[in-house]
């Protein structure tokens, strides 16, 4: 800025102005949800723009740590990362979620944008159990756990193949948690 004043002797005055503007996270450039394969590699990218120029700081939305893997046996967990780019290598499961960048500059407010990864992997299916005994006339309850992603769609059979729905005779539940599925089925008055 300059500021004159004629009052017969000309005089001035300069002057800096130093705008600061809020972080803004930039859609093009930034990373949106990504889909990958169990044991793929991942590069999440946020760019943003402010003044000051904003610092980018990476964090799992459910708190969880980010893992960083510096080679196939040695890994470190840590709250989150600094910088632009989130390079995630041979991604397991475990991985799989919301990560947010969160930019910000001292000039309120701060700004996030979620980036959702998910993980593909084929079924995993573990039976506690295997085989069970029980008197005549008693509940028998069967569990089965599944690990995949997408989702399965998960159902108990008899011997020949046969669906078994719920009824008077069995009673299923099955609980549903991201990638992870607890199924449970009574067998009411086991013959």
């Amino acid at each position: 800025l300059l500021c004159l004043s004629d009052t017969g002797v000309m005089k001035k005055q300069l002057g800096c102005i130093d705008v600061h503007v809020p972080p803004d996270i930039i859609d093009d450039g930034t990373s949106s949800d990504v889909t990958i394969q169990e044991g793929d590699n991942a590069t999440l990218i946020c760019r943003a723009r402010g003044h000051p120029m904003p610092r980018i700081v990476w964090r799992r939305e459910d708190g969880e740590h980010l893992v960083i893997k510096k080679s196939p046996r040695d890994s470190v967990r840590v709250d989150n990362i600094s910088g632009d780019t989130l390079n995630l290598t041979r991604i397991d499961r475990k991985q799989m979620g919301a990560y947010l960048c969160i930019a910000s500059n001292d000039v309120p407010p701060a700004v996030s944008k979620r980036i959702t990864l998910n993980v593909n992997f084929a079924p995993d299916i573990k039976v506690p159990n295997q085989l069970l005994g029980a008197p005549l006339g008693t509940d028998v309850i069967m569990e089965c756990f599944v690990e995949a992603y997408p989702n399965t769609i998960n159902y108990w059979v008899k011997n020949r193949g046969q669906m078994i729905l719920a009824g008077l005779k069995h009673h299923v539940v099955e609980e549903k948690k991201v990638y992870k599925v607890r199924m449970q089925m009574m067998i009411k008055q086991f013959n």
